[in-house]
C-alpha cells in the first residue's frame, strides 16, 4: 500500500491502475463535457459507466468498511452533478485517493511504523529517489534495494540476531538498530559523511569553510562547528553543526508517531541548549543542521540548504532552485549510502 503513495507521502510513486482508474476515467469525461455536449447536441448526456466509476472511486475515498457515514474518510462523495459544475483535474481526484490511502495506512499501523511513515513524507526524504542518474550520483543495486527496504518498512533479515558489532543489542529485522549503532564508528561515519558534503558545498559557494576549527570558543574550548564560515547569517560568523537522527529509537518514537520531524527537532533543540548561548556570545550564529535517517531535513537544516543554494547560484550562474535540489539530492544519496552500509554490516 505504502509503494503505491506518491514520494511526498512517503511511498514509491507505483501506481496500480485499478486504484486510479476511477479517477482518470472521471476527470476525463467531466473535463470534456462541454465538447461532448457540443459534438452530441445534448446537455444530458453521460458517457456509460460514469455511475459505477462514481461508485468505485467514492468506495476508494470513504471510511473503513463498516464505519459510520463519513467516519474515517477525508472526503465526501462525488456525485456527477457536482462534478459537472466543477469538473475536477486528474491530479485533484488522484489526490483524494491518496490522502486516503495515506490515512488508512497510518490508521492500520503501529506507531514504530507511523514514526516510520511521517519521517518519510518529510521535506528531502525522497530527495534521492528523484536524484539525475549522473556518474556520481550512483547508487549500486544492493545499497538501492536496502534504501527502499528501509523506507517502506520491508525486512532486511531473515529474523533477529544479536548485533555483530555492539553485541549488545538485537538487531530487529527491520535495521532500526543498524541505524542508531554506535559501534564500529559507523555513525561517525556517515556524520562525517554529511559534513564533508556540507563543507564541499560552501566551498563551491565560495564561503571559505572550515571543518570542525579549534578555540572558536576560547573560554569554553569546545568545538560547535562541524563547518565553520567566516561569513555567512547576515554577515555574521556561522557554526553548523550536523546531527543525524532516528525517529525509531525507543526514547523517540512515541512522540515521532504522531508529531512528523519530532526526532530532527528534538536533535536541533539539544543542539542549541548545548551550544546556542556560547556562540551568541562570541559573535557566531550557531545552525544545526538535523537530519532524520529517512531523509528528512529539520527547519534549520532545511533554511541553512537553501541559503547555500541561493549562494551556489550567485556562483554558477545556473537557477537558484535547480542548485538547491541538486544539493540536497546530493546530501539525501549519501545519507542513503551510509545507512545501506550501516544496515549490511550488521546483517546475520
Amino acid at each position: 500500500m505504502q509503494a503505491s503513495l506518491p514520494l511526498c507521502l512517503g511511498g514509491m510513486g507505483v501506481r496500480s491502475v485499478f486504484d486510479v482508474a476511477a479517477a482518470a476515467f472521471l476527470s476525463s469525461s467531466f473535463s470534456t463535457r462541454e465538447l461532448q455536449t457540443r459534438i452530441l447536441r445534448s446537455a444530458t448526456f453521460l458517457p456509460p459507466g460514469i455511475q459505477s466509476a462514481l461508485a468505485d472511486f467514492n468506495a476508494r475515498v470513504s471510511g473503513p468498511e463498516g464505519a459510520a457515514a463519513g467516519e474515517g474518510s477525508v472526503h465526501g462523495a462525488l456525485t456527477a452533478d457536482a462534478l459537472a459544475q466543477d469538473p475536477p483535474s486528474h491530479h485533484d481526484l488522484v489526490g483524494m485517493v491518496d490522502r486516503q490511502t495515506w490515512a488508512l495506512l497510518r490508521q492500520r499501523s503501529s506507531q514504530l511504523d507511523n514514526a516510520r511513515l511521517l519521517s518519510a513524507a518529510m521535506i528531502g526524504a525522497a530527495d534521492w529517489l528523484e536524484a539525475v542518474p549522473l556518474p556520481w550520483h550512483s547508487v549500486s543495486s544492493r545499497d538501492f534495494s536496502t534504501a527502499v527496504r528501509l523506507r517502506l518498512g520491508l525486512p532486511q533479515h531473515a529474523t533477529s540476531h544479536i548485533c555483530p558489532s555492539c553485541r549488545k543489542e538485537f538487531c530487529d529485522i527491520l535495521g532500526h538498530h543498524a541505524l542508531s549503532c554506535s559501534s564500529d564508528g559507523d555513525r561517525i561515519h556517515r556524520h562525517n559523511a554529511i559534513r564533508d558534503d556540507v563543507r564541499d558545498s560552501c566551498r563551491r559557494a565560495q564561503l571559505n569553510p572550515r571543518r570542525e576549527p579549534r578555540h572558536l570558543l576560547e573560554e569554553s574550548g569546545e568545538k560547535p562547528a562541524d563547518v565553520w564560515l567566516p561569513t555567512f547569517d547576515m554577515g555574521r560568523e556561522a557554526a553548523l553543526d550536523v546531527v543525524c537522527t532516528s525517529p525509531c529509537t525507543d526514547s523517540v518514537y512515541r512522540q515521532a508517531a504522531s508529531q512528523q520531524g519530532f526526532a530532527a527537532a528534538q536533535a536541533e533543540a539539544a543542539k542549541r541548549h548545548k551550544s546556542l548561548e556560547k556562540c551568541e556570545q562570541a559573535g557566531i550564529s550557531f545552525l544545526p543542521v538535523a537530519v532524520e535517517v529517512f531523509g528528512g531535513w529539520g527547519e534549520t537544516a532545511l533554511a541553512v540548504i537553501r541559503r547555500i543554494g541561493s549562494l551556489l547560484a550567485e556562483a554558477s550562474g545556473r537557477s537558484r532552485s535547480a542548485e538547491t535540489r541538486y544539493l540536497r539530492q546530493r546530501l539525501s544519496l549519501r545519507l542513503q549510502r551510509c545507512n545501506a552500509a550501516m544496515v549490511q554490516a550488521r546483517g546475520a
